[in-house]
This record gives C-alpha cells, sequence and structure tokens, in this order.
C-alpha cells in the first residue's frame, strides 16, 4: 500500500512538473506573449527627442544663413565700388572675399547634411537603447520595426506596442532633460 502511494505520488508530481514545464516552454515560446512590434516612422514623428534636434539644427542653419546674408550685402555694396573703379588691391580683395564667400556657402550646404545625418544616427540610436530597457521592463523578448522600408509587413493589433513604446521613451527622454 505504502509503495502503491509514494508511486501515484510520484506519478502525480511528475504530471504536475511536466504540465508546468510545458506550460512555461508554450509561454516561452508563444508568440503572442515576447514578440511585439513597433511603428518606426510613427515612433520617430513622436519622440520628443526629434523636435528638440530640430529646434536646435534650426538654430544652427539661421545662424549660417544670417552669416552669408551679411556677407553677401558686403559684397554686393562692394562690388558697386569696384564697377565703379578701384584699385587692383581692392579688386584683388573683393575677388578674395567672394571666394571666400563661396566657399562657405558650399561648406555649410555640406555640413548642413552631415549635421542631419548626425542627428537621425543620435536620434535612432536611443530609440534602439530605450527600446533594449522598454522590452526587458515588459518581459518582451523580440520588437520588430515596421516601417515602409522593412521586411516586416504585418502584425496582429494585439502585438503592437508602439503607443506604449512611445510613452515610455519620450518619458526616459524627459527624465533625463532634467
Amino acid at each position: 500500500m505504502n509503495k502503491t502511494r509514494t508511486l501515484l505520488t510520484c506519478l502525480a508530481a511528475t504530471l504536475l512538473l511536466s504540465v508546468i514545464l510545458s506550460t512555461g516552454i508554450n509561454r516561452l515560446l508563444a508568440p503572442s506573449s515576447k514578440v511585439h512590434f513597433i511603428d518606426l516612422e510613427k515612433v520617430y514623428k513622436e519622440f520628443k527627442m526629434k523636435g528638440d534636434m530640430e529646434k536646435e539644427a534650426e538654430g544652427l542653419l539661421k545662424e549660417r544663413q544670417l552669416l552669408l546674408d551679411s556677407l553677401a550685402t558686403d559684397l554686393q555694396s562692394r562690388e558697386q565700388v569696384i564697377k565703379s573703379g578701384a584699385s587692383p588691391a581692392e579688386k584683388a580683395g573683393f575677388e578674395r572675399d567672394k571666394a571666400e564667400y563661396f566657399r562657405k556657402q558650399e561648406y555649410f550646404q555640406n555640413s548642413g547634411q552631415q549635421i542631419i545625418q548626425e542627428f537621425n544616427k543620435k536620434l535612432w540610436a536611443e530609440i534602439q537603447k530605450q527600446a533594449e530597457g522598454f522590452a526587458r521592463e515588459n518581459g518582451i523578448k523580440m520588437i520588430l520595426g515596421k516601417g515602409s522600408d522593412q521586411a516586416f509587413v504585418y502584425g496582429s493589433e494585439k502585438l503592437d506596442c508602439t503607443l506604449t513604446f512611445i510613452e515610455y521613451l519620450n518619458k526616459e527622454y524627459a527624465g533625463k532633460k532634467k
């Protein structure tokens, strides 16, 4: 009788352990609980850091444009003097300053593109970093990115964590700004 009871207890414990392990493995592998996606275009548009960086870039570009405008105005007024008769030294100085103006204009255009590239690199790096923290905090094993240039084209709305992620992202960014 004790052997039967021990055998039944072992059998029940084994059955219970199998159910627990099976449930755990199914939960671990179930995509609906561990794999989510975010709409990358929406995240990019609604990330508050983007707005702050755009304001900073606009300020820099305005400063540069003001400098170029000032130089152009100066060159235009000097050009009138040169046309009415100027010394060879004044003409040479004018041509040198004109060439410098065009160099600055080209440099500002090229560096403006570089600023935008660095801006995007920094922005996406922050999104990536925060996505990792968001996934860890929410027990998510994988977050897929959905966007117009991505291979991922569909996901059930139940797996879409875009809005929750945007809230998290902006909250974390607001905390860093303080």
